[in-house]
């Protein structure tokens, strides 16, 4: 059974919410050897690198009909989407960028509500207007180190990734998770390396060792291990639960891109970021007495959408990997 107050399995999410709020400022850290096309080559390779067992070994493999599904929601995963949010980085502090993703919740609220005829309520309305206000802020009163420009690519970043979400439903409504996260992340990335080639040429090879463990913390560190330990700490404390711990992500972003980064903090990032990370928590807070729907029920609700996000929905995703055969 899953418990909200499994201490194993809320550590897990803690800490993979703390390393992805370090994606930002380590992709800083490699931009400045490397391109953002080359820097998403590395990274993504990296990630995917152990996954391959799966992916060659796996018993379970997609249906013909699903392929154009799969290909379709790697490309807007890793292209489309990372492109876009690393792309802003050349023009934006990490502070900034790290906030901006906290307006990943209200936009899969209001995406369950346009493309399953949820109800969000007034509380969920009032979240997005608070969100919308936030990211205004954030976009409209660049300050040092901050430009519109990067921050509008941050933001479309994350509309580009609610798509997917929306896309990966139907994936993961039919496959395991663990396997349907390898093949969407191993699409996206094949996807991504003639285009990457096509935008930079080759990849260098003579770099910093600081910028190697950097690509090196963002592949198999902000993506591979991320996905472990959310999938399993989801496992242990449930998917409603886990949603709010997601909070910590723009947090720890924010913050380290003030201590590692010398982030300014202009009004626009503290009053802008604030209404977002207040408009993501009442998003994803869970009220009292609600349930969640599952993976396969036709109309998923809001729920749904908000957990899933960042692991694929993979409540029951490397339980067996990892030894855990509670359900």
């Amino acid at each position: 059974m899953t418990s909200r107050r499994d201490p194993a399995g809320i550590a897990a999410l803690l800490l993979a919410s703390a390393i992805w709020g370090a994606t930002f400022v380590l992709a800083k850290i490699a931009l400045v050897e490397l391109g953002v096309a080359h820097l998403l080559l590395y990274r993504f390779v990296f990630a995917v690198l152990p996954f391959l067992p799966i992916l060659l070994l796996g018993r379970v493999r997609p249906k013909g009909r699903d392929l154009w599904l799969l290909a379709l929601t790697g490309f807007l995963m890793v292209p489309v989407t990372f492109l876009l949010q690393v792309g802003g980085l050349l023009f934006t502090s990490a502070t900034s960028a790290a906030l901006l993703i906290g307006t990943g919740a209200p936009l899969l609220a209001v995406a369950a509500v346009l493309f399953e005829g949820e109800r969000l309520g007034r509380r969920g309305w009032i979240a997005v207007g608070i969100s919308t206000l936030g990211v205004a802020l954030l976009v409209g009163t660049p300050g040092e180190g901050d430009d519109w420009r990067g921050n509008l690519l941050v933001f479309l970043s994350m509309v580009a990734a609610t798509v997917w979400v929306i896309l990966s439903k139907r994936l993961i409504g039919r496959y395991p998770a663990l396997h349907a996260t390898a093949w969407i992340l191993t699409a996206g990335t094949l996807m991504l390396i003639p285009i990457s080639l096509a935008i930079s040429g080759p990849p260098p090879v003579a770099l910093s060792a600081g910028v190697w463990g950097s690509l090196l913390a963002l592949g198999l560190g902000c993506t591979t291990l991320t996905y472990v330990l959310w999938n399993w700490g989801v496992a242990r404390v449930g998917a409603g639960p886990a949603g709010v711990y997601l909070n910590l992500q723009p947090i720890t972003g924010a913050l380290l891109g003030v201590m590692v980064m010398g982030d300014p903090i202009g009004a626009g990032v503290v009053a802008g970021g604030g209404f977002v990370l207040a408009a993501s928590w009442m998003i994803s807070k869970r009220p009292r007495g609600s349930r969640g729907a599952s993976p396969e029920d036709p109309r998923p609700s809001v729920r749904w959408w908000l957990d899933g996000r960042p692991s694929l929905q993979a409540e029951i995703a490397l339980k067996w990997l990892l030894g855990d055969k509670t359900t």
